[in-house]
């Protein structure tokens, strides 16, 4: 694209950014006893509990973990690893700080 336009990379991304905006991914990895698996499991997927976001969801879709898609475009996922006691935790939004606070809100909740 560089060749072909004949702008610089930082222009190009700038105006990606400017067409579709910019999304900032947050991680949070949660390690845990084997024994509390099922209260996790539970309180996620049979109690279908969430925490009281700030923001207004969208819909709630259970097909590969808990994925919470809200409103403004951003979206939040708790996936179990298939290998280790481990919950992954993604948040994409579009700053950082409430991407991070987010991950930060679903630790709490969660008590991890």
């Amino acid at each position: 694209m560089i060749s072909v336009t004949g702008k610089k990379l930082s222009e190009l991304l700038d105006e990606i950014y400017s067409k579709y905006g910019y999304a900032y991914t947050a991680e949070g990895d949660c390690t845990f006893k084997p024994s509390q698996r099922e209260a996790l499991y539970n309180k996620i997927y049979v109690e279908k509990a969430l925490p009281d976001f700030k923001h207004d969801i969208e819909k709630v879709s259970y097909a590969d973990g808990l994925k919470v898609y809200f409103k403004s475009g951003g979206w939040a996922l708790l996936r179990f690893s298939g290998t280790e006691p481990l919950l992954r935790i993604f948040v994409e939004w579009e700053d950082k700080e409430t991407a991070e606070a987010m991950v930060g809100d679903l630790k709490q909740f969660l008590e991890l």
